[in-house]
């Protein structure tokens, strides 16, 4: 990245008889330099830049419980210049120091607009690495300020709104994050906010939400009056495209907020990418790693008898790497999954060097053995296919006359009273991404990128299909965690071959969960002709919904315009509550894993149920 690694953490010993290929970092880095299509590079430096924060970080702060011990809390750049240039450490120097910062932002803010560009414009030149005459040319015209009050938030922890490349003009701010387990308290570890790190002048902010292009991995709020200097996502964006070396600086200023231990276990942590219908591992296998889901559904087998489904968050073979035994079933990818592998090894030395990760595995196993002990009671029949844990939803017209749109719209109505969702659909991807993104497969990375981004800021995503066989409808079959067939059941079903062409779009083929919903006009209307729907199909479970005649409104037009659908929804019935006695609040209950059935049996249970009742 231009400048010397001072950063060697680990050190490499050969165990058997290995034939290595070593590349010089200079020469790769020259080859970057020299090569006149630097747009590739930068999508290199993205992917790494997306593997730490989506695989190492996540891994170790969401399911670790790891926090401060991820960064380095006094950057490596400014412990090399004097102290009045790189400002001030408030733990190091004690209360009497706020007042001085304050000054020293007072002071600058009323210096006239001029002196305040000169000041932010070399600041940002010396972190980019660029002269002042390339920076009035480039920096300059994108340049704005922004003043922090005391304990104000410059970047809040799992947002992804004011995404900015900025640089500490005058004060000081702190990096903090919320504790990934609010019962960590119990075993004497503090709560959120209990840690902090600083950021220092001439500091840049912001680099791997920019990298990365996910939501904020923490807090950054001002420890005192401070005035940042910043350039939007979007002109720092065109910034790039102009001179591309500027995202080594930009990586750069995030390496060295990563402690050494974080450096470290980047060397030992896996990432396991896995297509549908690929084995994660089989039964019997030996257990040598645990695996954390962050992307994706897995379904555990034995014997064919389905044990057990995963999705993101999940924890798998924790329970025979403890035990040292070996694995007790297979576990396959339902759809494209990603997940961290955690060696044996790798888990011995985190949790000897901090024990809060020992208390994090008792709770895990805690959680799975009462899971266990609960669907082994007697009174209770086990379903391993039931909603657990849900991410995505893919909804798929079965014919053209399905309301597609509106369905979609009173769904999302009915799942948003409990859970944070978005609705995505073609049109609306296209707006935000491109009409590229959308329809051509070659864009399939970002694309994928952007739509993982989306499960991890909201709990559930509905994917709307195409009616036709899109790329679009491809992704969104490949995406899901359940696939709801939406059809009209006062029609006959169409020819079987319509819905399989679409369900084997995908070369794998599609083996998540699909349940048929099917749709009656009029409070009155009686189902009927299921068996015809149901004969020889591969469903999983039926639904039978009263459909509101409003969803059918637009059936007379023959371009159904989606912005006026969604208008409509918006203004006469999102802002009222949904009827929780309705058929789509059935259904979201079910689909979100907030449904509860009461089964009697005998004549006796009845009757103390009226009773009870009465």
């Amino acid at each position: 990245m231009g400048k010397p690694s001072l950063l060697k953490t680990v050190s490499l010993k050969a165990t058997l008889k290995t034939r290595l290929a070593k590349y010089s970092l200079v020469n790769f880095y020259n080859v970057f330099i020299e090569n006149p299509d630097q747009s590739a590079w930068i999508r290199t430096i993205q992917i790494i830049a997306t593997r730490l924060r989506h695989i190492v970080l996540t891994t170790l702060h969401q399911h670790l419980g790891l926090s401060e011990e991820l960064v380095n809390k006094h950057s490596t750049s400014s412990t090399k210049k004097p102290l009045k240039q790189r400002g001030l450490s408030l733990r190091n120097y004690g209360g009497g120091l706020k007042p001085k910062l304050q000054r020293m932002s007072t002071e600058f803010e009323n210096s006239n607009e001029e002196i305040k560009i000169s000041v932010a414009l070399t600041y940002f030149c010396e972190a980019l690495n660029i002269s002042e005459s390339e920076g009035n040319i480039l920096i300059k015209p994108y340049l704005r300020f922004l003043k922090l009050e005391e304990n104000q938030t410059l970047y809040e922890e799992g947002s992804n709104d004011g995404a900015s490349i900025g640089v500490v003009v005058s004060g000081l701010l702190k990096i903090t994050q919320e504790s990934a387990y609010s019962d960590m308290s119990t075993f004497g570890y503090e709560d959120k906010d209990s840690w902090c790190a600083y950021v220092n002048t001439r500091e840049l902010v912001g680099g791997l939400q920019f990298l990365t292009d996910e939501p904020s991995f923490c807090t950054l709020r001002a420890a005192c009056p401070s005035i940042v200097a910043l350039i939007d996502k979007k002109d720092a964006d065109l910034l790039i495209e102009k001179k591309p070396s500027l995202v080594f600086p930009i990586a750069y200023s995030v390496l060295q907020r990563l402690s050494s231990f974080v450096r470290a276990i980047d060397f030992a942590l896996g990432w396991v990418l896995l297509d549908s219908g690929e084995a994660l591992y089989r039964k019997n296998d030996f257990s040598d790693s645990v695996f954390v889901a962050l992307s994706g559904r897995l379904r555990s087998v034995s014997e064919k008898i389905v044990i057990e489904e995963f999705g993101r968050g999940d924890v798998l073979g924790i329970v025979e790497v403890l035990q040292q035994n070996p694995r007790t079933t297979t576990v396959l990818a339902v759809r494209y999954s990603q997940l961290s592998k955690i060696p044996e090894g790798l888990l011995n030395f985190v949790k000897m060097q901090f024990p809060q990760v020992g208390f994090r595995l008792v709770r895990l196993l805690g959680r799975y053995y009462s899971g266990r002990v609960s669907s082994s009671s007697p009174l209770a029949i086990p379903d391993p296919m039931t909603q657990r844990n849900l991410h995505t939803i893919a909804i798929f017209p079965a014919t053209f006359d399905v309301p597609l749109v509106a369905f979609t719209c009173e769904l999302y109505h009915a799942l948003s009273v409990t859970t944070k969702i978005i609705r995505l659909s073609s049109k609306f991807v296209v707006e935000r991404l491109g009409v590229e993104a959308v329809m051509q497969r070659k864009a399939d990375f970002r694309l994928m990128h952007w739509l993982n981004s989306q499960e991890d800021t909201y709990q559930l995503v509905i994917y709307e299909c195409d009616y036709t066989a899109t790329n679009w409808t491809r992704r969104c079959l490949s995406q899901a965690d359940a696939i709801i067939v939406v059809a009209c059941g006062d029609q006959k079903p169409p020819e079987k071959h319509f819905i399989d062409e679409h369900l084997k779009m995908n070369q794998d083929g599609i083996r998540s969960r699909k349940e048929l919903v099917l749709l009656w006009r009029g409070a009155d209307a009686v189902p009927k002709g299921t068996y015809e729907w149901l004969k020889g199909s591969w469903f999983s479970a039926h639904h039978h919904i009263h459909a509101p005649d409003r969803m059918f409104s637009w059936e007379s037009k023959v371009e159904k315009n989606e912005n006026e659908i969604l208008n409509f929804y918006e203004h006469h019935v999102f802002p009222f509550t949904i009827d929780v006695h309705s058929d789509f609040a059935r259904l979201g209950r079910l689909l979100s894993s907030n449904a509860v059935g009461l089964v009697l049996g005998g004549g006796g249970a009845s009757r103390c149920c009226t009773c009870w009742i009465n």
